[in-house]
């Protein structure tokens, strides 16, 4: 995917704003800078209207910026994948690491780390989500959904992000949420980390 701010449609000329447009057709798939009539889709779509401007390729208004990415692969043509533990999994653009550690060498790393049972190690898979799935958040349960929106996934990355899940139930939205169920016990004298990181390209 590449993008531009929107702003550089409107506020400068033509000929220019249209350079700016096939450079980015080109970022997302060299060297091709695209047709005059792709060109014109993406100048369109500064109204905010998402578009599918052929050869496999989408443009979409993304709050200031307008993105140009290729069409994802069906999502089910990419999972479920078993996780080994210890071990290491890709899934679409996400390299997805389980560890065993002691309790006492748990660092905080923000969302794109979880610790979770060690007692789920040799159970874990990765897929995507169903429509309508929801992960127990202790006090509830929210939609998969919901949860990538408040935590700004752009709808287009929605619907292959991943999700470990462990006996039919989400154990982590991937850099998101981690499921209540799936916590650590307090007296647990091990946990199970889970770490992410994005790839430069898809695996499908």
């Amino acid at each position: 995917a590449a993008s531009f701010p929107a702003a550089a449609v409107r506020m400068l000329p033509l000929p220019v704003s249209s350079r700016v447009v096939r450079r980015t057709l080109r970022a997302v798939r060299p060297p091709y800078a695209g047709d005059r009539s792709q060109v014109d889709a993406v100048l369109a779509a500064v109204e905010g209207e998402p578009a599918d401007i052929g050869g496999g390729l989408r443009v979409v208004r993304e709050g200031a910026s307008l993105t140009v990415y290729e069409v994802a692969a069906d999502a089910a043509a990419i999972g479920p994948i078993a996780f080994p533990t210890p071990g290491t999994v890709t899934f679409d653009r996400h390299r997805i690491t389980a560890v065993s550690a002691p309790c006492r060498s748990v660092r905080v790393r923000g969302r794109q780390a979880a610790y979770i049972d060690v007692e789920l190690a040799n159970t874990l898979v990765v897929r995507t989500a169903a429509a309508g799935e929801r992960i127990d958040i202790g006090d509830g349960r929210k939609l998969v959904s919901d949860a990538l929106n408040e935590e700004g996934i752009p709808p287009r990355l929605r619907t292959t992000w991943p999700l470990v899940v462990a006996h039919g139930k989400i154990v982590w939205i991937v850099g998101v949420r981690v499921a209540a169920w799936a916590r650590p016990q307090p007296a647990a004298s091990r946990v199970l980390e889970l770490t992410t990181e994005r790839t430069a390209c898809s695996t499908t």
